[in-house]
Order: structure tokens, then sequence, then C-alpha cells
């Protein structure tokens, strides 16, 4: 359950776009459908075509959007788990780039040289 919210949490932006933007679709298409007098077949073709193109706006929205942070205490040890008490995978020098990919509580979840494991936020500085 933590997980699903934490998802919602984060994608909840997008979301909203999404939805803006259906919304205006569907005034913009019903308006025109009124003056043009189409086909229902039409009117579920040009639905499937809004449901595909809004998911691939979502997954290149999630695809180009990565967060970048820089390491700023020497060496910030990358643990299993989001926590202390889960083993030490790594420690990682000050000042290297790293790529967050969740979020929860003061911890981050970073991927560095071909390994994810987590971060405290004491450790980094949000790009």
């Amino acid at each position: 359950m933590k997980n699903i919210l934490i998802f919602l949490l984060t994608y909840l932006p997008l979301l909203y776009l999404q939805i803006i933007f259906l919304v205006l679709w569907w005034i913009i298409v019903f308006s025109s459908f009124r003056l043009l007098k189409f086909k229902p077949s039409k009117i579920i073709f040009l639905v499937i075509i809004e449901i595909i193109l809004g998911m691939l706006i979502g997954f290149g929205y999630n695809f180009y959007s990565k967060k970048i942070a820089l390491i700023k205490t020497e060496n910030a040890i990358l643990y299993a788990g989001p926590s202390e008490d889960y083993h030490k995978l790594k420690d990682i020098e000050q000042k290297k780039e790293v790529e967050i990919q969740q979020e929860i509580g003061d911890w981050f979840k970073i991927y560095y040289e071909d390994s994810s494991g987590w971060l405290k936020s004491d450790n980094l500085t949000l790009l």
C-alpha cells in the first residue's frame, strides 16, 4: 500500500496534465463531431487513438524526466535498503553525479555505476 501511495504522489502532476489534455480534447472533438456528423465507428477509432497517445505521453515523460543529484559528503555509503540497518553496498566519492529513482522519507534510491541502492538525503544535493 505504501508503494502505491508513493507511486501516486510521484506521478500526480503528470496525471493532472493528462486529465486536462483529455478534457480539452473531448471538448474540441465533440464540438467537431456535431458539426461534421461523424459515424460512431470513427468516434470509437479516435477515442482509441487518444488513449494510445495519452499513454505514450506518460511513458515518454517518465523516460525522459530523470532526477539528478550530486554527492555532497565524502564517502557516502550506499545501502541495500532505506535504512542503516541494511548492509552496505559501496562507498561513493564526493561530487559524483547519481540518478534518483525513488524517495522514501529521508532516503533516496539512486542509480550509480550499474548498481542501485539507498542514500540518506543528507548526502545529496539535488540538481
